[in-house]
C-alpha cells in the first residue's frame, strides 16, 4: 500500500489488508480460549501513529481520523462551543490533536494549530470531578463552601507550586477565572492565568500545552536490574475503595524488622552496628548470637537509623550489610570480614600481619 518516511530518514512499509489478515490469523491459531473464535479484530486500517501507552490514532486515505484514543486528554474540559463529539463519543478537538500528532511524526514539525485556538488560544487545562469523601472536602478552603461530593473544577499549575480549585457552577466555564480562584494548598484566594507574563497571577497550563505533551514520548529511566530482598517484602491486599481517599490496605505480613537488624549485626560487626543503631555492643553481640531483640530495642534502633541514614533506613542498612560482606581479610585464602570498618585484616590475622611487617622492617634495617 505504500511506505512512510520517519524523521530519522528510515522508511516503514504500510501493510495491505491481506497482509494484516495473515498476521492476525497467526494469532488466532493460538486459540487461547479453546473456542476456535478470532482472537483479534481489525477495527481500523490506515496510517497509524503510536504516541505512547493508550495513545494512538489511525488516519484513513483522506487523512481524517478513523479511530483514536484520548486517554488523559479526554478528561479536560473543552472550550465553549468546541465540545462536539464523534459517533464513538470521543471529542472532535481531541481527534484534531491526535491527527496533528500523527502528521508531526511524519514531518517532524511542530504541532499544528487546532481549530478551537482561533476562538480560545489560551484556554486552560481544566478538570471537573466530584469530591470523593468528607476528607477530600476538608482539604479545600472553607470559603469555597465545601461539601462532600460537591462538583469542583481544578486547573493544572505549571510549576506544581499551587493547587487551583473552585466549586463547579456548571455551564461551559467561559468565566473560569472567576470560578478557579482558590489555592487549596494555602487556603487563600489567588488569581490564575495561562499567561506567565501576567503580573500577580499564578501560571496554569493551557490546553494546548497539555495537548502537546500528550503526543510526546515520556522519558523514563528504568533501572538496569531489580533485586528483590526477601527480608524487606510486605504482603498486602488490594485497596478497592473507589470513594475513599488513601484507602488502607489489608496487611497480611509486614517486614520482620528484628530479623533485618539481626542479619545486619552479623554482617557489619558489633562495633559498627552499635555505632549506627545507638545500641550497646553487648546487645549487638546478643543479636549476632541469635537472640531476638525486644520490640522496644527494635524501635530504638529504627529511630536512630532513620536519623542517621534517612529515607528507608532498613533498605539502607541492608545495602551497608551487603557492602560489608564484599570486604574480606587481605590474608591469602582468608574470607573472614575485617575486624572493624576500614581495617584490612580479620581478628585472627591482624596480629600475624603486624608480626610480618615488623620482621620485614628488621631485615631491611
Amino acid at each position: 500500500m505504500g511506505k512512510i518516511e520517519l524523521p530519522d530518514g528510515s522508511f516503514r512499509r504500510i501493510l495491505s489488508a491481506a497482509e494484516v489478515a495473515k498476521v492476525m490469523a497467526s494469532f488466532d491459531a493460538i486459540d487461547p480460549f479453546d473456542d476456535a473464535s478470532a482472537f483479534w479484530e481489525v477495527k481500523a486500517q490506515g496510517a497509524t501513529g503510536v504516541l505512547g501507552p493508550k495513545r494512538y490514532a489511525v488516519l484513513g486515505e483522506d487523512g481524517e481520523v478513523v479511530v483514536h484514543t484520548e486517554h488523559v486528554l479526554g478528561g479536560f474540559v473543552p472550550p465553549p462551543g468546541h465540545d462536539a463529539t464523534l459517533d464513538n463519543g470521543r471529542h472532535v478537538w481531541a481527534a484534531e490533536a491526535a491527527r496533528a500528532h500523527v502528521g508531526r511524526l511524519q514531518t517532524d514539525e511542530l504541532l499544528a494549530r487546532l481549530s478551537y485556538e482561533d476562538d480560545y488560544p489560551d484556554w486552560p487545562a481544566l478538570v471537573r470531578h466530584s469530591l470523593s469523601s468528607p476528607d477530600a472536602a476538608a482539604q479545600l478552603p472553607e470559603a469555597t463552601g465545601r461539601r462532600p461530593f460537591s462538583r469542583v473544577v481544578e486547573a493544572v499549575a505549571t510549576g506544581n507550586d499551587a493547587h487551583p480549585i473552585g466549586l463547579d457552577p456548571g455551564g461551559n466555564l467561559s468565566d473560569w477565572e472567576e470560578v478557579v480562584r482558590f489555592d487549596a494548598s494555602t487556603g487563600k484566594e489567588q488569581r490564575f492565568s495561562t499567561d506567565p507574563a501576567e503580573v500577580g497571577t499564578t501560571t496554569v497550563d493551557s490546553l494546548r500545552a497539555r495537548g502537546v505533551d500528550w503526543g510526546h514520548k515520556t522519558e523514563r529511566t528504568a533501572p538496569e536490574r531489580v533485586v528483590v530482598d526477601p527480608l524487606l517484602l510486605r504482603h498486602v491486599g488490594k485497596s478497592g475503595g473507589v470513594f475513599v481517599d488513601e484507602s488502607p490496605q489489608h496487611l497480611y505480613r509486614d517486614v520482620d524488622e528484628a530479623a533485618v537488624l539481626m542479619e545486619a549485626a552479623g554482617a557489619l560487626g558489633t562495633r559498627r552496628f552499635a555505632e549506627l543503631t545507638g545500641l550497646p555492643e553487648r546487645t549487638a553481640r546478643a543479636m549476632v548470637s541469635g537472640r531476638r531483640p525486644a520490640p522496644a530495642t527494635v524501635r530504638r534502633a529504627l529511630g536512630q537509623l532513620t536519623s542517621r541514614l534517612t529515607g528507608d533506613p532498613l533498605s539502607r542498612l541492608r545495602d551497608l550489610a551487603e557492602q560489608a560482606r564484599g570486604i574480606q581479610c587481605r590474608w591469602p585464602g582468608c574470607e573472614a570480614p575485617p575486624a572493624r570498618p576500614g581495617a584490612s585484616w580479620c581478628p585472627t590475622h591482624r596480629r600475624r600481619s603486624g608480626d610480618d611487617r615488623r620482621r620485614r622492617k628488621e631485615r631491611t634495617t
